[in-house]
Parts: structure tokens; sequence; C-alpha cells
């Protein structure tokens, strides 16, 4: 599976079929605006299959895509209560202005290094008010 330098070939992960243990494989993107999941059930003697997760809450107006929001809403407990396509309903974003809660987005951009984020200017979105990624 591996080629000459020692990097693993993706592609032929899934040629064949599963002759090790039972196991459920699960791939998650946290993107720095969209975020998915995929997974893979291995059974031993059958063909893996990659599967996308499509169906997510709130989703239905994001037209059932693989890929949700990398969107967070936090209250003002710092309780993490509304996420990704449910973050952008009518209803959050109703409850947010009217209970106070604070949008993180994009906040994946806080885990470059400081030298990283002036070489290439990011101007990066605030994180809610006591909300660290360390």
């Amino acid at each position: 599976m591996s080629n000459h330098r020692g990097v693993l070939d993706a592609s032929r992960l899934f040629e064949g079929t599963w002759e090790g243990e039972n196991k459920i494989v699960v791939g998650i993107d946290i993107g720095t605006t969209h975020s998915g999941v995929s997974f893979a059930f291995l059974e031993k003697g059958g063909r893996p299959q990659l599967q996308r997760v499509t169906s997510w809450p709130g989703q239905e107006a994001q037209n059932h895509s693989s890929k949700v929001p990398t969107l967070v809403w936090y209250d003002t407990d710092k309780e993490a209560v509304s996420f990704g396509a449910e973050a952008l309903s009518p209803q959050a974003e109703e409850d947010a202005e009217d209970d106070g809660w604070q949008l993180a987005k994009n906040f994946k951009l806080h885990l470059y290094p400081e030298s990283m984020r002036n070489e290439y200017s990011l101007n990066l979105d605030p994180l809610p008010t006591g909300i660290s990624l360390a």
C-alpha cells in the first residue's frame, strides 16, 4: 500500500476484500468554512465501501450536501448550543439575537502560528468571549 517513499497510496485502500479484523473507520474533515464526515464498515471478506454522511440536522435548507458549515453558536454560559447547518436556521439566528449568543466561524484559522498569520495577512474573526482553541 505504500510507495517507495513510504507514502500511503489511498487509491488502493478499497481494492479487493478486507481481510483484517472487523472495523468501523471514520474520517472527519473540519474545514475552515465547511466540514464533512465519511466512514467505512470493514468486514472480513467483504468489499469496503466508503460512505459520506449527507444528512445533518437543519440541512434541509442546504440541499443535503455532504458538507455542512463549520459554525458554532455559544450561549452566555460559553456552552455550544447550535452547530453546522442548524446554526444558519432562522430559529438559531433569532435565539442568538434574543439570548446574546456569539458565533464562532472560521475558527480554524486561529490554529495558524502567529508568524503565518502575519505573513499571509490573515484577518481573523474573533472567537466568542471566553472561548479558546487551546
